[in-house]
């Protein structure tokens, strides 16, 4: 399961929640950028700029597909739009 966030208005707190904070273990965390209609994933979690939290952040914006992956396997992939309308 990913842990997604809606960010309308509080997407710089929740950027930073998501680099600084991170997410529970075996998880990528996801942004559901609703303003600028974009998903944003969040890998390899550890030290970013000193602090923990996640070095690599990938865009996927409308027209785009998000790779789905289960247990370490490619289960497939998932429109933007399907996500955001």
């Amino acid at each position: 399961m990913w842990p997604a966030g809606l960010a309308p208005a509080s997407l710089p707190v929740n950027r930073f929640e998501k680099r600084y904070r991170g997410g529970g273990e075996g998880r990528i965390p996801v942004l559901l950028n609703l303003a600028e209609r974009r998903i944003e994933v969040y890998t390899r979690p550890g030290q970013a700029g000193g602090a923990p939290g996640y070095a690599q952040r990938q865009d996927f914006g409308v027209g785009t597909r998000v790779p789905l992956i289960l247990d370490g396997a490619s289960a497939g992939t998932l429109a933007v739009e399907e996500v955001l309308g």
